[in-house]
């Protein structure tokens, strides 16, 4: 019985109507299980329809599907033909997963290699959803010799007469967790270029794209291209960067990078912005607000701009250590939103793809001293790629940028996006558009007749619409985190009151929940995550510590702890009391 290209096929044993068994074997082949079944003499013929799922491992899948491609021309029967193509062809053993990981019908699913050593463990339970009129056979006395000698025709295979058998290369491909692709993408984001092919064999082994942009943020050629530096004391400056190295390393700022520093030639440095200006001028007019300059015809922008800034200031109203606050501006333009933000809360990063824009944006920075932080960067790109990176993020803002990331994109593209962001982000400031303004362009066609579509699959999110008219706002607010598969819902939010942004901790509150996220930097490393989990842990059952529920480590941006919330008190405030006492 053979299964379809990437495994997923279907098959009938037994006879009579209904007795289907839906076969799903990888790679493509014989079933080995249904041939064990024929071994011993039961016959397939289940109550009703089921699906059984085998699998070898992939080392030894990934042998036969390379000498399968080498036949049909697809690969080059050379070592490094055989790295490239087991590289990818995990990929297809990821579809293969995904599609099997949830089926409705009664289902059995088989590793071969644990079938090959001990049959007989296994067996009961196959007959029991295969061959349930031969249930009986699993004790016969005749079984455990027809046992034997299915197993001495069925060995596992021996990987080391593979002509091509590496031992660092099969230590990598059996512990296989990322896909080639998404290992270039981040790889291309933080390095510039393609890893080689055994490179990324190796890299395909990180258990998440977080811990592989650690990893690759940790290594030598990061290190030399993105984060030249030098250490003052305690504390490490960053230069000034074109790429975009993620949030946790562009957060991970010195005291001095948050205030405001004011050119030391003041007049050349205006020039400068000045001389910056003319370029967006020419594309824009004056339709964006040039932050520090003398705006002798006003844009039309300002005051929606700044309107949206204040939303935010009222947001983190309660905050008291305002650098706490993290907010990426997508879409920056000239960057006035960032600038303005950036006066009360000192770490706020504007995004733009426009080099010209974010050109304006730096000068008008060295003009200003503002502590603001702007990269030419792409948000999709990230969201794709490494969307827990967001995490490290508060707030986000999409003013002017939405029907455009639509125009590019489609309607689809950016509801996706925009659900995967809420999903990471506590709060998110969307301006929309309508169809009417962009009947002059041709584009109406493009966008929703109702704005708020664009939202609709923001599902654990709250969507409130603040502004209505020509161009909505609505905000969209988390309502629940999601730690190493727990949800956790929340109502209220807290953040840390250490004088220092680089020890920063957000605290969620939920009715009977606590949440603590550890953001990493070079004062807060992640051993203040396993400190925490080793206190916990080590007060369990005294009743004088929360009970930990769950925890997440994404290597990079920050850990989490999720305790049962104790409601009294918080022993800060009993602190203060006893020092003022």
């Amino acid at each position: 019985m053979k299964a379809g290209d990437l495994g997923i096929g279907t098959g009938i044993a037994g006879m009579g109507q209904g007795n289907m068994i839906d076969l799903r074997t990888w790679p493509q082949g014989d079933s080995v299980v249904l041939g064990l079944l024929d071994e011993i003499g039961a016959q397939q013929a289940p109550k009703g329809p089921v699906v059984l799922v085998e699998a070898e491992t992939f080392p030894a899948a990934v042998i036969a599907r390379f000498d399968t491609a080498v036949k049909a021309g697809r690969a080059k029967d050379t070592p490094d033909g055989f790295a490239t193509f087991a590289s990818r062809d995990f990929s297809n053993l990821a579809a293969f997963r995904h599609a099997n990981q949830a089926v409705t019908r009664p289902a059995m699913t088989i590793d071969l290699a644990d079938l090959r050593v001990d049959p007989a463990a296994v067996l009961p339970q196959l007959l029991r959803l295969l061959a349930p009129s031969d249930a009986a056979l699993a004790d016969a006395p005749d079984t455990a010799k027809r046992l034997r000698i299915w197993q001495a025709a069925n060995p596992p295979p021996d990987l080391l007469r593979f002509r091509y058998y590496d031992a660092t290369m099969f230590k990598h491909l059996a512990a296989l967790t990322l896909e080639r692709d998404d290992v270039e993408a981040v790889f291309q984001d933080l390095l510039g270029r393609s890893p080689s092919v055994k490179g990324a064999l190796a890299l395909q082994t990180q258990p998440s794209l977080g811990n592989l942009r650690a990893a690759l943020m940790a290594s030598e050629e990061y290190v030399k291209l993105h984060r030249p530096a030098h250490t003052t004391g305690a504390e490490q400056t960053t230069t000034d960067h074109n790429g975009f190295a993620g949030f946790a390393a562009a957060f991970d700022r010195p005291e001095t990078a948050l205030a405001v520093t004011p050119p030391e030639n003041r007049a050349a440095a205006r020039a400068k912005a000045e001389a910056a200006t003319a370029p967006v001028i020419a594309a824009q007019q004056s339709y964006q607000p040039f932050y520090g300059l003398s705006d002798p015809k006003h844009s039309t922008r300002e005051a929606l701009l700044r309107a949206s800034c204040d939303l935010l200031v009222q947001e983190f109203a309660h905050v008291q250590r305002k650098s706490q606050i993290r907010i990426l501006d997508v879409g920056c333009n000239a960057g006035f939103a960032s600038f303005v933000l950036a006066e009360t809360f000192p770490n706020t990063i504007g995004f733009d793809v426009n080099a010209v824009n974010i050109a304006l944006c730096h000068a008008l920075k060295a003009h200003s001293g503002s502590a603001a932080m702007f990269f030419k960067a792409d948000l999709l790109k990230i969201a794709e790629t490494s969307a827990k990176d967001f995490e490290a993020l508060d707030a986000v803002l999409f003013l002017n940028v939405i029907h455009q990331l639509i125009f590019a994109k489609g309607i689809p593209y950016v509801k996706a996006m925009l659900a995967t962001l809420s999903r990471h982000v506590d709060l998110i400031v969307v301006e929309l558009s309508r169809p009417a303004e962009y009947v002059p362009f041709g584009k109406d066609h493009l966008l929703p007749l109702d704005p708020a579509e664009i939202l609709e699959d923001c599902r654990d999110a709250t969507l409130t619409l603040i502004k209505d008219g020509k161009r909505p706002v609505y905000t969209i607010r988390r309502r629940a985190l999601e730690v190493d598969g727990l949800r956790v819902p929340y109502s209220k939010v807290n953040y840390s009151l250490h004088d220092k942004a680089r020890v920063n901790r957000k605290y969620y509150f939920g009715s009977d929940s606590f949440t603590k996220v550890i953001r990493y930097t070079a004062l807060q490393s992640r051993d203040k995550l396993q400190t925490e989990l080793h206190g916990l842990r080590a007060l369990t059952g005294q009743n004088i510590a929360p009970a930990i529920r769950s925890w997440d480590d994404d290597g990079v941006t920050a850990g989490r702890v999720v305790m049962e919330r104790l409601y009294g008190p918080m022993l800060s405030e009993v602190l203060g009391s006893l020092t003022a006492a």
